[in-house]
């Protein structure tokens, strides 16, 4: 969010009152979720500045999805970071982004199916992704290799995405945990716009409106308030 307002109104005066506030936020972070230092965040307790399924489901281990955003908004603000004249930050927060990135690169990226992992366990262990942000995460808020977010998006596409039972298409579930964690056998519109953006940056316009096509049916259709259907 402050990036995009900063963008959109170029009130850096904004950026350099709160820079001292944002800077203390992103150290804390780092040392809370990071606690070895490899630059991989944990999922595990606090976790809800990033996701808000993660608390529940309490996952210890290094995870994808954080140390995606982490990444790519600490490169977007090492930019800004240069606008106010803030050297040590700048650098601080671009060796911060870069070492992270290619952490998880190394680490949490699934070559063979094309998809980065959920998270590594206490035990070393990868574990698949079952919620649709570590798919979409890297192409919306951060700048890995565009093939790479195309293979996630396209694993998203294969195991999330599916007719409903009257034959209508691209209902998505946000994850394929079994029973009813977090509303994986839900119609839930924002998580499917937000999709749709996501296949709108890659260039697959046809999966991306099909898929706003279902926003609405799921905000007029399967929702017992669609007065309160904020996506149309």
């Amino acid at each position: 969010a402050l990036t995009q307002y900063i963008n959109s109104t170029g009130d850096t005066a904004f950026l350099k009152d709160i820079w001292p506030n944002v800077m203390a936020s992103l150290k804390r972070i780092m040392k809370q979720k990071d606690p070895d230092g490899d630059k991989l965040l944990y999922w595990h307790l606090g976790c809800n500045g990033f996701l808000y399924q993660s608390d529940l489901l309490g996952m210890p281990g290094k995870s994808a999805s954080p140390s995606i955003m982490t990444s790519g908004m600490m490169e977007k603000l090492s930019n800004f970071a240069k606008i106010l004249g803030k050297d040590k930050d700048a650098e601080w927060l671009k060796n911060t982004s870069s070492e992270t990135k290619s952490a998880l690169l190394m680490n949490l990226w699934n070559n063979a199916e094309g998809c980065f992992y959920n998270h590594i366990d206490l035990q070393n262990i990868p574990h698949m992704a079952h919620y649709y942000s570590d798919h979409i995460f890297s192409t919306l808020y951060s700048s890995i290799d565009t093939f790479m977010n195309w293979q996630s998006l396209y694993y998203l596409k294969k195991t999330l995405i599916e007719k409903d039972l009257n034959g209508n298409p691209s209902l998505m579930r946000v994850g394929n945990l079994q029973g009813s964690h977090f509303g994986n056998d839900n119609v839930m519109p924002t998580q499917m716009a937000e999709t749709a953006r996501a296949f709108y940056k890659i260039g697959d316009k046809d999966q991306a409106t099909l898929l706003l096509q279902s926003v609405g049916r799921a905000g007029t259709i399967f929702t017992d308030a669609p007065g309160n259907f904020p996506e149309q």
